[in-house]
């Protein structure tokens, strides 16, 4: 018994380790899997060898034991887990299962807003990217807003309104506390493996303040700065490849978020946000990006972002503006399939939920059923030895909270330490929103927590009437 403890005990060792330590989402994906069979398998030999161990050490204590509600509880419990441990394994498993599908569909569907205004947050969107920083801008900013106009006016696009918005961005190559290291274009055009840790973008002073309605002053080598689960320092100062800047104020908010794609925040769950007096402060080779953000009454028009797109390739733009990266979306497409797939996704994690949710109602009943015939003649005994009515219920309320909740916590236990591990998956999906996945968590646990517990009040009714009668 004490080796089959001490087993579990390791394997679920190794699978909180793993559940704990993932940084990476794609980490999270592969480690997910290996880390649910070491928890099976721990719980069953925890259940079976653990509990009993457990048991026999509170028998060994005699001032516990040999109190009459104790001795008689502790007795049972050794008998009955020896018997019905794998049951009880079976429904804090089942229970788990119930508790991650859950939360894992239910987040993934209710964080889908979430996601569509981080990667797609107009209802149309041109971008020309990656162009040197060097570059200038207002002649390629006239060229496609002419584009814009005359291809609303073949598709018909009507009211709309254009915001053009200038930044600059840049991969991360290495964060070291209040230093950052990025790469330059240099860098790309040498062909060189790039290792990147997440974006940083960079934006002017009067940008920030078009896009927030927010007047700032900066000085200069004066930024501000925000950082979406960013691992290094933003207090005092920031260092970029080797000039350092003042950090004035570390902003709350990311001030894009619905405004500027940011498709890069879901590949790498991290990205950092500077603004600057003027951009030519950081006297870096990176890239220049120009985003054209249109908003109409008619949002689905399929035929717009995809003729400015083609025109612009098909004139040779890229090669004249230097940039490499023409694109454009429309929302209302994607927007579409992204609900018929999350409402799926939310539709297959309901029905495995009930499936689960059923199969641990039948085991708890059947185990509550089938005990309490076993257990009445144990009771029958001790009633005809001088065991009174409220002995008795204390006796059968102290072993029905212990069987029944146990499986219950360790439900929960393994919930809690999988969270950081559920969370990294579901952010790949789209729910970004910490506060909000944390939020639709612990209410799916409350809601299974009151359904487990009228589980509870049923069967142990029945188990009282067949025990006392």
């Amino acid at each position: 018994m004490l080796v089959q403890t001490l087993l579990g005990l390791g394997l679920l060792g190794i699978a909180f380790y793993i559940a704990l330590t993932v940084e990476r989402p794609v980490a999270a994906v592969q480690g997910f899997f290996i880390a649910v069979i070491l928890v099976i398998l721990a719980t069953y030999l925890l259940f079976n060898a653990g509990s009993i161990t457990f048991l026999r050490f509170l028998k060994g204590r005699k001032s516990y034991y040999y109190k009459p509600e104790n001795f008689i509880s502790v007795s049972n419990l050794i008998a009955r887990m020896r018997k019905n441990a794998a049951g009880l394994a079976t429904i804090s498993i089942l229970s788990t299962m119930v508790l991650v599908t859950l939360t894992g569909s239910l987040n993934i569907f209710i964080g889908g807003q979430n996601y569509l205004d981080t990667v797609y947050p107009s209802d149309y969107m041109i971008s020309v990217g990656h162009m040197p920083s060097d570059a200038e801008t207002e002649p390629v900013i006239k060229d496609v807003q002419a584009q814009i106009k005359k291809t609303a006016d073949a598709t018909h696009l009507s009211d709309y309104q254009v915001a053009q918005t200038t930044y600059w961005s840049a991969e991360i190559r290495k964060i070291d506390g209040r230093s950052l290291e990025v790469y330059e274009q240099s860098y790309q055009e040498a062909g060189q493996e790039m290792r990147t840790e997440g974006t940083v973008y960079f934006f002017d002073q009067a940008t920030y303040e078009q896009l927030t309605g927010q007047k700032v002053e900066l000085g200069e080598n004066e930024i501000l700065a925000y950082g979406y689960q960013y691992p290094g320092k933003l207090d005092a100062q920031l260092e970029i490849n080797g000039k350092t800047f003042t950090i004035k104020q570390k902003l709350e908010s990311n001030f894009i978020q619905g405004k500027l794609p940011q498709s890069d925040l879901f590949q790498h769950q991290m990205g950092l946000y500077l603004v600057l007096t003027d951009l030519n402060q950081l006297g870096l080779k990176v890239d220049k990006n120009l985003e054209f953000s249109i908003s109409s009454k008619n949002k689905d028009n399929k035929d717009f972002t995809g003729g400015v797109t083609k025109e612009l390739y098909s004139t040779d733009k890229m090669s004249q503006y230097g940039a490499t990266y023409f694109g454009g979306y429309e929302r209302y497409s994607i927007e579409k399939e992204w609900r018929e797939t999350a409402g799926t996704l939310l539709f297959i994690g309901i029905f495995l939920s009930v499936i689960f949710l059923l199969a641990t109602v039948l085991v708890i009943y059947y185990k509550q059923i089938s005990e309490g015939h076993e257990d009445r003649d144990n009771f029958v005994i001790l009633q005809q030895v001088g065991l009174d009515q409220k002995q008795t219920g204390t006796t059968i309320r102290k072993q029905i909270l212990t069987v029944f909740f146990l499986p219950l916590f360790f439900s929960f236990l393994y919930l809690g330490v999988a969270y950081k591990m559920i969370a990294k998956i579901v952010a790949i999906l789209g729910a970004t929103n910490a506060g909000l996945v944390l939020q639709t968590t612990l209410s799916i646990c409350t809601v299974f927590f009151i359904s487990y517990v009228l589980v509870f009040l049923l069967t142990s009714r029945s188990y009282r009437k067949i025990v006392v009668r």
